[in-house]
């Protein structure tokens, strides 16, 4: 009778170890979010359409917060970088200190400008004009459903998620 609880309380413990370790394993990933220029739409109102299907704890910074952005990076070393409109004119910089694997760069300022070799194709989204990335190599604006430059944030929120 005694084994029989032994085994009963090892067999549940075990149960109860293999949860906590799935549970821990599929628990998400924080996304460090560099937001645009904040004439149409604040940061927070950015952040907003960006979560709209996206679940994961985000940390916002604006445009001009590079020197934070840099210090989060280290904070969170396992975290997806996302960079939108002005702020994707970081993505050179940052893919010197992140893996460029885990940065994604929405609709970027790229007038006189390149992305990266190093940050993956996959992971550039690109507009209708130089404004929004269009002269440089990503997947566009009709390849994930994004109709205008902030609706991109929407559709990228949920290919992210």
């Amino acid at each position: 009778m005694i084994s029989i609880k032994k085994e009963f309380i090892f067999v549940l413990s075990g149960l109860a170890i293999g949860f906590v370790l799935i549970s821990f394993m599929k628990k998400k990933r924080v996304i460090l979010f560099m937001g645009g220029l904040e004439n149409n739409k604040t940061l927070k109102e950015q952040v907003l359409l960006f979560k709209k299907y996206n679940k994961n704890e985000i940390i916002s910074h604006t445009y001009k917060e590079v020197d934070k952005l840099k210090n989060n990076i280290s904070n969170y070393p396992n975290s997806k970088l996302v960079l939108f409109s002005a702020g994707g004119k970081y993505a050179n910089d940052f893919a010197s200190i992140k893996n460029p694997k885990d940065i994604y760069v929405i609709e970027p300022y790229t007038c006189n400008r390149k992305i990266s070799d190093k940050i993956p194709k996959s992971n550039i989204y690109v507009g209708s004009s130089c404004e929004t990335g269009s002269n440089i190599k990503g997947i566009k604006r009709s390849d994930y459903n994004g109709k205008t430059h902030f609706s991109s944030l929407v559709q990228v929120g949920k290919v992210l998620n």
